[in-house]
């Protein structure tokens, strides 16, 4: 059974994107939302082309995952077992608190996990970077 739940939400005035922070399975993603998600999906057409799905991958990066019980610690647990040891595991005596930080454009994001500087989204590369990540530090699609 996987545990899949929104975390957090908010939503930017100025560029009509949303910021959100997800649980998949036992990682939590960061993410950023199309202003306009219909314009992103192809027109006309009855068949999709994988390339179509290319900006799924796109302004999203992994925060960490959750910390597995001791009984299941080193038993890979879920369809993105590989991941597992480039993310930094975590756990919380309280719920995370979340916030964001919004470039002036609203295409540009930072977040901020339990008052640390954690994560960013750029607008130029599309690209999400995470302290939660530990090779590279560059985002991973998921």
């Amino acid at each position: 059974m996987s545990d899949n739940h929104t975390l957090f939400i908010e939503n930017n005035v100025i560029s009509l994107r949303s910021a959100f922070v997800i649980v998949i399975d036992s990682f939590v993603l960061f993410s950023l939302s199309p202003a306009d998600l219909a314009a992103k999906m192809p027109k006309g057409r009855k068949w999709y082309r994988p390339q179509d799905f290319d900006w799924m991958s796109e302004d999203r990066v992994l925060l960490y995952r959750n910390a597995m019980p001791a009984d299941d610690e080193g038993t890979p647990s879920t369809k993105f077992s590989s991941l597992e040891p480039i993310v930094r595991q975590m756990s919380f005596e309280r719920p995370p608190e979340f916030k964001l930080l919004w470039a002036d454009s609203g295409q540009s994001v930072a977040l901020i996990l339990n008052g640390d500087q954690w994560a960013f989204i750029d607008e130029t590369s599309h690209s999400g970077f995470s302290k939660g990540l530990l090779k590279g530090g560059e985002a991973t699609a998921v």
